[in-house]
């Protein structure tokens, strides 16, 4: 399968990005290898996950983005489900640990859409 192209977001465009729907985003500097490797893996992951937005954004390119988010570590990766943040690891994933956490994310969504507007916290994932 071919890896689709991750969105590059900006501190001008990252508001937008994740405002609607489910949007992943994998922080990163090209000085680190593990993230270099996840990049494939997102790339893979976005191509069998068309219904989700798949972003990067190059920490060297975007300190105070990174900064205002706490990015303290690299790869990072986060969710955000209509402008919330609902997840957020530093460290390398490999590709079933991506799918799990999207169709957790998933569910999340559905729980979302059913129960109202409030997001509820599920630990059953």
């Amino acid at each position: 399968m071919l890896a689709v192209p991750l969105i590059e977001l900006h501190a001008e465009t990252f508001s937008h990005a994740i405002a609607r729907g489910t949007t992943l985003v994998w922080w990163w500097a090209p000085s680190c290898s593990p993230s270099r490797a996840f990049h494939r893996i997102c790339g893979a992951a976005a191509a069998r996950h068309p219904h989700i937005v798949f972003a990067s954004v190059d920490t060297d390119h975007e300190p105070a983005l990174a900064a205002a988010m706490h990015i303290r570590a690299l790869p990072t990766l986060m969710v955000f489900l209509d402008h919330t943040a609902v997840f957020s690891h530093a460290g390398f994933h490999v590709a079933e640990t991506l799918d799990a956490l999207i169709h957790a994310v998933g569910r999340l969504e559905v729980r979302r859409r059913t129960h109202g507007s409030r997001l509820h916290r599920s630990y059953d994932a």
